[in-house]
């Protein structure tokens, strides 16, 4: 047997696509979890048929972005960390609350920093995230006001 401890305060951040009937496109949610310290005691090795993840899996838990100032007027920044180098397609996208894909910024570096242009934008609410291969991977509201 072995001890394990979860340090307090754990966060674990979820990004949640779900379905909203009568919508015709999927709909983005973060939420921020604090969860309780504690201790516990394994029983046994857990046996398992899969193989263990590769580094570069373990590594997109290291993902995040940053979006500023919020609200925004005339621009807006996004700061993207995606936690590990690879060839595959990664964006910074902005949606309106509709889900219509206002800006797809194609960005190739692990870590960086883009500037989204606002002032053409009508003031309220929008999604701003970080996709890779087709899949949110960061999520994040953006208000503009004028």
């Amino acid at each position: 047997t072995t001890l394990k401890t979860l340090p307090p305060p754990t966060k674990a951040m979820l990004d949640i696509e779900f379905e909203y009937p009568g919508l015709p496109h999927p709909c983005y949610d973060t939420m921020t979890l604090t969860l309780p310290s504690c201790t516990w005691t394994s029983e046994r090795t857990a046996q398992t048929p899969f193989q263990t993840q590769p580094t570069d899996t373990l590594q997109k838990a290291a993902t995040g972005m940053l979006v500023y100032p919020n609200p925004a007027k005339s621009s807006v920044t996004v700061n993207y960390d995606y936690g590990y180098a690879s060839d595959i397609n990664r964006s910074i996208v902005l949606y309106d609350m509709t889900g219509r894909l206002i800006t797809n910024m194609e960005v190739k570096d692990v870590t960086g920093a883009v500037t989204i242009n606002t002032s053409e934008l009508p003031g309220g609410s929008y999604i701003v995230g970080m996709r890779e291969q087709g899949r949110m991977v960061e999520v994040g509201h953006l208000t503009i006001t004028h």
